[in-house]
């Protein structure tokens, strides 16, 4: 395998990264993620690589359907004709940015969540046009490159259908958000808890195996090594468990609404109280009464005995 098979095209956003990845193969190339409006110079630079001594770009891989991952498809698929893959759950959101904005800022709740020109200009601007996905995806899938394979993991949870990219040849794993950051002032969300637990599992179980030794991500560091593997997987499984403990202590007293909980819990947590922590949190309520922990009366939240 060649010694450039990996390019990596970086800009701060706020106090994390965001990143663009080529994965170049003898036969052909291809692009994860193509971060969002306003960040054309970043992507522009990747395809800057693509001259005639460069594998064409044949693939567009989108880890998932969030605005800062798919907001330059249309700009990129039009300067190279490659195809979109993507995870099937997120093929709707990306042909249809305006589905994609109302069901992620306001999900079921629009009456707790109002729109604003400053969630537009954050979400909706940056997200893009609407792009035919070529090829959907669900995990299980390997795609050759031509002396460089790639295989898809299913890694939903922050979402429910991500793809992550174990790259065989060179023991590499691309990430979207499959490690959500910690370092932001907003909850970076899950909308899955148990799916995002049988995530975090699989990446375990893969890793001892030594299928790969280094996690490379769309906004987070690298992460190198056996022991820092395991320690950014189980710090991610302790805050599941710790976001739970804190649902349910506030729960030990009265019942709370959503609404209630949304802001005690983001206060709790130092995190702002915006669409994406309403949504965490309202999945890690649905979870735990699923789990016979919680039980819900019409609007309001109860410790289950």
């Amino acid at each position: 395998m060649r010694d450039d098979w990996l390019k990596v095209f970086e800009r701060p956003l706020g106090t994390v990264a965001l990143r663009v990845y080529l994965i170049r193969g003898e036969r052909c190339s291809v692009m994860i993620d193509t971060a969002m409006r306003g960040f054309e110079s970043l992507v522009q630079e990747a395809l800057a690589v693509l001259t005639d001594d460069f594998p064409p770009l044949d693939y567009i891989i989108n880890t998932h359907a969030h605005h800062d991952h798919i907001g330059l498809n249309a700009w990129v698929r039009d300067q190279t004709q490659a195809k979109i893959v993507a995870h099937r759950w997120g093929v709707p959101w990306i042909e249809d940015p305006d589905r994609n904005y109302r069901e992620f800022v306001f999900g079921a709740f629009p009456n707790l969540i109002a729109d604003s020109l400053s969630l537009r200009q954050e979400v909706r601007e940056t997200m893009g046009s609407g792009t035919p996905v070529d090829v959907a995806v669900v995990g299980g899938e390997r795609i050759d490159l031509g002396g460089c394979h790639l295989s898809l993991i299913d890694c939903s949870g922050h979402v429910p259908g991500e793809i992550g990219l174990l790259v065989e040849e060179a023991g590499y794993l691309i990430l979207g958000d499959a490690l959500t950051s910690f370092d932001l002032p907003f909850f970076h969300g899950h909308l899955c808890p148990e799916a995002y637990r049988a995530t975090l599992e699989r990446l375990r179980d893969l890793a001892r195996t030594d299928a790969f030794d280094t996690i490379v991500s769309i906004h987070e560091p690298p992460v190198r090594g056996k022991r820092a593997i395991e320690e950014a997987l189980s710090r991610r499984q302790q805050a599941l468990a710790l976001l739970d403990e804190t649902i349910l202590r506030y729960l030990t007293g009265a019942p709370q609404t959503l609404a209630d909980l949304w802001v005690a819990v983001s206060r709790d947590w130092k995190k702002q109280p915006e669409f994406r922590g309403l949504q965490t949190i309202n999945a890690h309520l649905l979870s735990l009464c699923r789990t016979g922990r919680v039980r819900q009366h019409g609007e309001r939240f109860a410790l289950d005995g």
